[in-house]
């Protein structure tokens, strides 16, 4: 599997996680009475539109979470063929669970760039 890909995996898990709290934004406001939306300003009904909006969003994070499913089982394929037990858990740190290569450098004690190197490394072979 090449960096690209990981990285993009790494974005569209990110990407997920955001849609999810636009969803639940979206579902809050849809949710209040209606003079608390004419307090934020809306003129017209404005239930329609959110709803066609709360609808669309949902559609692209199904979309963006069956193409995720996809990338990790892409993903867990590669890292079954690492012999290393180390490369196995920084890949999976970073790029399934989101983590910053400092987090991953403080708990397995190396600085970020040799996390950084490591990647690169194993994503060569």
């Amino acid at each position: 599997m090449t960096r690209k890909k990981l990285e993009k995996m790494l974005w569209l898990g990110r990407s997920i996680v955001v849609l999810q709290n636009q969803i639940d934004s979206a579902s809050e406001v849809r949710a209040s009475p209606p003079s608390v939306l004419r307090s934020i300003g809306a003129k017209s009904d404005p239930t329609s539109k959110l709803a066609t909006k709360l609808a669309e969003l949902k559609d692209v994070q199904r979309r963006k979470t069956i193409r995720y499913a996809e990338m990790l089982v892409e993903f867990e394929v590669f890292v079954e063929s690492l012999d290393n037990e180390d490369d196995v858990l920084i890949l999976r740190r970073r790029f399934v669970e989101g983590k910053t290569l400092e987090k991953i450098g403080y708990e397995i004690y190396l600085h970020r760039t040799s996390v950084s190197r490591r990647i690169a490394r194993i994503c060569r072979r």
